[in-house]
């Protein structure tokens, strides 16, 4: 119940949250009990009482603070008496003779009966606690009635009575705090050591993420740029069946490489080293330039693209990255909406904020859903084909461009994702996508 209590109890071994909460309040119990001394010191002082062998209340409390001492120094020669266990043992005779000893129940020895208790509350278990705080009530009930005139009323035996019941309560109280307290230890530790291992994984996702596209990216290349020469060459004497066979492996190599620029996006990220490199943009030109890469798919599932961008979107921001962004959303539309399905895009730009709106009118999502959107490789539905990270590389896009984004969806009610952006000043109405060999689609 010292300072020094706070050793291992097993060699080397690393202590258990219970042994941690145990060693704390143990040290900090040991400073309590030098304080609380001290208290009873001056107080025996300004009253003293003799007891019944003959010596003051202050001397009885000079003996228990000289069995401390002696007990201080034999702990530090003796490893038998460094076990926490060991010293409740030795203070509750100890105490039990001076309070035998003392003037009056209720007095300073009655005090330092209620400290040691509490000390072995804080050090012993649970079962040992409540054994050794029935102990204590058991033995001050038989030294009380030895005292002269102390049981003479019925008053005095309800007080006695009273002090038992502290007893029991200090001892038992404090028992199950410890408890609780070891208990909360315990899951914090584990929720500690849940989250490093999270971590520890997240950081080995990260690498094997960013060093298997990194090798697979090489060989990809590869193979695309083969299977265009090939085709190149040998258009005019494949027959029609090769030539779907062809254009279908062109087609897997182009989506592998696509799902490979999503984990590499995506790991850039979440590891905050993807570099923007920002510019005054016209968001119309982003959009433009999405919907040529997206239109084909559109078409062929009989799906309809309607766009409503009638005033100029400025924002200040990657136009590659932001057109990965826009990619991302009409795709996600196409894929999770049926044929037939009209596929909206508006934005307008007011009160220094620019939008962006992706809306269809398919099936819709649950409300409950919608957080779990944006998490990686999360798929609303497993048939669709798709890599689950589309959504996951918008929201990490937006929030580097220091946007916002937000799920509009009720089930059969359709969806719509809104992209919101800080507006860019300097943006003018200058056909900037024209200046670049592209051509904004009809508003």
């Amino acid at each position: 119940m010292s300072a020094s209590s706070k050793q291992p109890t097993s060699g080397g071994a690393q202590p258990g949250p219970a042994e941690d909460v145990t060693c704390l309040f143990a040290g900090v119990l040991w400073q309590v009990r030098w304080v609380v001394l001290a208290g009873l010191l001056l107080l025996s002082f300004a009253q003293p009482l003799v007891g019944r062998a003959g010596l003051p209340t202050w001397g009885l409390i000079l003996l228990f603070v000289s069995y401390n001492l002696a007990l201080e120094m034999l702990r530090r020669w003796t490893p038998f008496l460094r076990e926490l266990s060991m010293l409740p043992l030795l203070d509750l005779p100890v105490v039990a003779a001076l309070y035998a000893a003392s003037a009056a129940p209720g007095g300073p020895p009655y005090v330092l009966v209620l400290l040691v208790v509490t000390c072995a509350a804080a050090t012993l278990s649970l079962r040992a606690s409540l054994a050794y705080t029935a102990v204590a009530a058991a033995l001050l009930a038989l030294i009380a009635p030895t005292l002269p005139f102390w049981l003479a009323t019925t008053w005095q035996t309800r007080e006695v009575g009273a002090q038992l019941l502290v007893v029991l309560l200090v001892g038992a109280g404090t028992a199950l705090l410890m408890r609780q307290l070891t208990r909360s230890q315990a899951q914090a530790q584990a929720s500690r050591d849940e989250a490093l291992r999270l971590a520890e994984l997240h950081v080995l996702r990260t690498r094997f993420f960013a060093s298997i596209s990194h090798e697979l990216r090489t060989p990809l290349t590869a193979v695309k740029a083969s299977l265009g020469l090939l085709e190149a060459s040998l258009d005019e004497r494949l027959k029609p069946d090769e030539r779907r066979l062809l254009a279908n492996g062109r087609r897997n190599v182009t989506r592998l490489d696509g799902f490979i620029s999503d984990l590499l996006a995506l790991n850039q990220i979440e590891a905050g080293v993807l570099a923007l490199d920002p510019e005054p943009l016209d968001l119309r030109d982003v959009v433009a330039s999405a919907i040529s890469a997206v239109q084909p798919l559109i078409q062929q599932k009989g799906q309809t693209l309607a766009v409503d961008l009638p005033v100029v979107l400025p924002v200040n921001g990657d136009q590659r990255r932001l057109e990965q962004v826009v990619v991302n959303l009409l795709g996600n539309a196409h894929e999770h909406t049926p044929a037939g399905t009209t596929i909206r895009l508006t934005g307008q730009a007011a009160l220094g904020t620019t939008t962006l709106s992706v809306a269809d009118n398919g099936p819709g999502i649950d409300a409950v859903l919608h957080s779990r959107l944006f998490e990686p490789f999360w798929q609303l539905d497993h048939t669709s084909g798709g890599s689950g990270l589309g959504l996951a590389i918008v929201k990490g896009m937006v929030d580097l461009h220091g946007g916002q984004i937000q799920v509009i969806s009720e089930r059969g009610a359709g969806t719509t994702i809104r992209l919101s952006f800080p507006q860019s000043a300097g943006v003018q109405e200058a056909p900037v996508a024209a200046a670049q060999g592209r051509e904004r689609p009809s508003f």
